[in-house]
């Protein structure tokens, strides 16, 4: 009688085992999948930002031209001490641009990798939660396996 409860707890222990590692394995590479899209918006953002930059660097070129020209007539003589602030001006912001360009490239960057292992990680269980679903398919299986092979026998009441 004892052995007729080990096989049959086998393989309730086992199926439930297993649906409840499949439904974990669900779960976390769903969360992969959207750690990994987050990624892949930050990717974008950072495309965006650099597309943005580019125009910024043009318009600080053309402004810059227009400073030189404006430095020029300074020096010929024909404008006010304004002109010279003013470039020195455009200079500095120029800098404090760039620094703060450089700050958000970094952050963007650094939270991309997070997700991206974020998304490892939860692959990665996602992987572990398969391999013990197939254990406790394999535990139902045993105790099955005990019942049609006449190793335990079923109780008849007699």
């Amino acid at each position: 009688m004892g052995l007729e409860v080990a096989a049959g707890a086998a393989i309730v222990g086992g199926i439930a085992r297993e649906i409840d590692q499949k439904k974990a394995a669900r779960r976390d590479a769903k969360r992969a999948v959207k750690r990994e899209e987050a990624a892949a918006e930050i990717g974008a953002a950072r495309q965006e930002a650099e597309r943005q930059s580019a125009i910024r660097q043009q318009l600080r070129q053309e402004r810059i031209r227009r400073a030189q020209v404006m430095a020029a007539a300074e020096a010929a003589g024909v404008a006010g001490s304004s002109v010279e602030a003013g470039v020195i001006g455009a200079g500095q912001t120029l800098a404090a641009a760039g620094q703060a360009f450089a700050t958000g490239q970094t952050e963007a960057a650094n939270l991309q990798t997070s997700l991206l292992q974020e998304s490892a990680d939860y692959r990665a269980k996602a992987a572990k939660h398969g391999a013990k679903a197939q254990m406790g398919g394999a535990i139902a299986n045993l105790g099955v396996s005990a019942f049609t092979t006449g190793a335990v026998q079923f109780p008849t009441g007699d």
